[in-house]
């Protein structure tokens, strides 16, 4: 059976919160904004911004789709406008775009079967890096691992974001706080240095954390981490402020992404 991801999201920029069959419902938790088809007759959710839907029937201008046992219509142009393409990740090129359900994702790298990326915009806002500019003991480690890693985990597989060795080395090369093993992560500074013409989006309103402290106590610097404005310009701030997150991953090359 056919299946094709559905951007709810793209079929309400084009034609609001009323389609010929179904409406759309939107609203936000001050970090995600949502959108939800809904049948006109009872309001129940029928499908959700970038889920995948079984195509049932092709005619007549409707395209009928399932989703989760329940069936639900499009027009043939609204279908057009709302679905999704899928492709093989190693596919897309260095800094193209991709979907992980309604995230968007930028390639940043690529090499030996696998594909560094990361978020276009903030799948955090207004977070506090923590107490200590040490990314292993941060509150925005937790928040990462326990909020936007399983959420990737549930669109692509935990086995294809793949563990990896990320140096806490400082700014200024201290290494007082060693190594990590981890998946889901922001960029480091030497990242945003590397990759920071693929980093700028001027649409965001916030600074960007890496996980690289500025400096160390000894040194005077006892809270201070680098971060990254939209235009890419480098800088640091308090780790008690609380700015955007765009978190970085190695993911394997041959799971299927969505292209608009």
């Amino acid at each position: 059976m056919k299946r094709q991801c559905i951007s709810v999201k793209t079929l309400y920029k084009k034609y609001g919160d009323h389609l010929t069959y179904c409406d759309i419902s939107t609203g936000n938790d001050d970090e995600n904004v949502w959108y939800d088809l809904v049948d006109k007759r009872n309001r129940g959710i029928m499908c959700m911004d970038g889920e995948s839907c079984e195509v049932l029937l092709e005619a007549n201008g409707i395209v009928i789709l399932l989703n989760d046992g329940v069936t639900f219509c499009l027009t043939q142009e609204e279908y057009a406008v709302a679905n999704f393409h899928w492709e093989c990740l190693a596919d897309v090129p260095v800094g193209d775009e991709f979907l992980i359900g309604e995230d968007r994702f930028i390639v940043l790298d690529r090499e030996d079967g696998k594909t560094f990326a990361v978020s276009k915009g903030f799948m955090l806002k207004d977070q506090v890096f923590g107490d200590t500019p040490d990314y292993k003991e941060s509150e925005l480690r937790k928040k990462i691992e326990e909020e936007i890693q399983p959420k990737i985990e549930a669109k692509v597989g935990a086995e294809n974001i793949l563990e990896h060795v990320v140096d806490l080395v400082t700014v200024d090369m201290q290494r007082d706080f060693g190594t990590l093993i981890c998946k889901v992560r922001p960029f480091t500074f030497d990242e945003a240095r590397k990759y920071n013409d693929l980093l700028v989006n001027k649409e965001l309103n916030d600074w960007t954390w890496t996980c690289t402290p500025w400096s160390v106590k000894k040194r005077g610097w006892s809270s201070s981490v680098a971060c990254v404005g939209r235009d890419g310009n480098l800088g640091s701030d308090s780790c008690g402020c609380d700015i955007g997150v765009r978190p970085v991953m190695w993911l394997k090359n041959g799971i299927l992404v969505g292209k608009e």
